[in-house]
């Protein structure tokens, strides 16, 4: 039975980033330990580079891993359900600002220049958005899309599958006297 498409994704979670003790993570498939390897190796690029674009590291993720282009998105989109890199450019700004205000903090408290520490106070309340209401966040890794199931059944709309007749009489009506298509070569 194939595992679910957010049981994968968990039982790799939990081999990277150590969610539970060593003797009880989920054994991987041989896929799922491909998986893992190439997940650890895209969340260190994104963590070596974190103002790269996804075009970049989509780019980055086909030369090193001989991907297509879809797969890169789908391993992108992955590793962000992973480990929370959607903010990671943002955390690493803010964490750059802070240390910057803390120095300057430093600075205008040596000098006793209260409206300098007041001012730094203020972009630190702002950097971290306490001065704004708690939002909830969305739980982005528990929604998991849905597995598309290409097919051509039509019951799986809820209709009837037509019979042949009606089927005849359709293609007669939209397509008139047209048996066969005519092929055109072109010379160039």
């Amino acid at each position: 039975m194939p595992a679910k498409p957010g049981q994968s994704i968990e039982k790799i979670r939990a081999h990277l980033f150590g969610a539970g003790v060593k003797g009880n993570l989920p054994k991987l498939t041989p896929a799922e330990n491909q998986k893992m390897k190439r997940y650890r190796l895209i969340v260190q690029e994104v963590m070596e580079r974190p103002f790269q674009t996804d075009a970049v590291l989509r780019n980055w993720i086909i030369s090193q891993f001989n991907r297509k282009w879809h797969q890169a998105d789908d391993d992108i989109a992955n590793v962000r359900r992973i480990h929370a890199v959607a903010n990671m450019g943002k955390d690493l700004a803010r964490y750059t600002v802070t240390e910057m205000l803390k120095k300057a903090y430093e600075i205008a408290e040596k000098r006793r220049d209260y409206n300098a520490m007041s001012n730094i106070a203020d972009k630190l309340t702002k950097a971290y958005k306490l001065d704004k209401d708690e939002l909830h966040e969305i739980p982005w890794e528990d929604i998991v899309p849905p597995q598309l199931i290409v097919t051509g059944d039509v019951r799986t709309l809820g209709l009837k599958p037509m019979s042949d007749e009606q089927r005849e009489a359709t293609r007669k009506k939209y397509m008139g006297n047209v048996t066969d298509a005519v092929i055109i070569e072109q010379h160039g």
